[in-house]
């Protein structure tokens, strides 16, 4: 279906049915609704980081330890840690679960890798994907 159709009538039809699509396309217009401000306010959220909060949310999300993130900016451990803690407070999560659900939310329901691609490949490889975070618009 295209353009936005929940449901297809052949004629002839009967009210019942009509009143029965157009309950549906309400239901799944409301369901989008949330899921788009769920994703905006997830967007606001990721963007109030620096770049290099930014860089160290993609290694945390990516399974990466402090340590291993330091070697890879090149920077102290300790100032991974302040980046992560300030990361973490700023995005008001407490767990890295939590920050998982926010960028995965913020990505949207259909991340696509760089070929365009649905990514249903299971392959979390460096967490990065998908590219940089999302930003919003």
């Amino acid at each position: 279906m295209k353009r936005g159709a929940v449901d297809f009538l052949e004629k002839p039809f009967d009210e019942r049915r009509v009143c029965e699509a157009v309950e549906r396309a309400l239901g799944h217009s409301v369901q989008t609704q949330r899921q788009s401000a769920a994703q905006l306010e997830a967007r606001r959220r990721l963007d109030r980081l620096t770049p290099r909060e930014n860089q160290v949310c993609g290694y945390v999300i990516a399974g990466l330890l402090n340590k291993q993130s330091a070697d890879r900016i090149g920077i102290a451990e300790s100032t991974v840690k302040v980046h992560r803690s300030r990361m973490m407070k700023k995005l008001g999560v407490t767990s890295v679960v939590e920050l998982i659900r926010l960028v995965d939310t913020a990505r949207g329901p259909w991340s696509v890798n760089r070929s365009g691609d649905a990514d249903d490949s299971g392959n979390s490889g460096s967490g990065m994907e998908n590219g940089p975070l999302p930003r919003a618009t």
